[in-house]
């Protein structure tokens, strides 16, 4: 299928580093904590999309 390589990037306002690694494990590509940092999120989506690149 197509979009099954399609990354994800949660939203979240959950800081525990527990729900990240649950976030992660049900096929998240990563997670961004709100209040949204700008450079932080810009990082995350970069380093997400350079992962499906390669």
């Amino acid at each position: 299928m197509r979009l099954a390589n399609i990354p994800i990037i949660g939203l979240t306002a959950e800081a525990f580093a527990a729900r990240h690694k649950a976030f992660l494990a049900i096929g998240m590509n990563d997670v961004i904590t709100k209040p949204i940092d700008q450079t932080s999120m810009i990082s995350t989506i970069q380093k997400v999309m350079f992962s499906f690149t390669e």
